[in-house]
């Protein structure tokens, strides 16, 4: 028998600001979003000792920990060819036709 747990809290949730390459020349202005994390666990047998899947209070705190690593970052397309990335120990410089993030 498989079983599936879904977790959703509130405090599962981070803000990000990014912006969307279109092209050499055309791409959106940095701006930010609040995103919600939901968590999807699948089982195929419970934990005997507990009667049930999992012992909640331990899974919850890892998610948190994920969304408040990632709370107030900037979301890069490091990978696209219009885009250079240059890191230094302090800083990190996005270039895209000319204007620096």
């Amino acid at each position: 028998m498989a079983f599936r747990v879904r977790l959703e809290k509130e405090n599962f949730k981070f803000s990000c600001s990014h912006f969307t390459i279109f092209g050499p020349t055309q791409a959106e202005a940095l701006h930010g979003h609040n995103y919600y994390v939901t968590v999807e666990l699948k089982l195929t047998e419970l934990d005997p000792k507990l009667g049930m899947a999992f012992d909640f209070n331990l899974v919850k705190p890892m998610v948190k920990a994920i969304a408040d690593r990632l709370d107030e970052r900037v979301l890069v397309p490091e990978k696209s060819a219009f885009l250079t990335v240059t890191k230094s120990q302090d800083r990190v410089v996005a270039t895209y036709a000319g204007k620096k993030y």
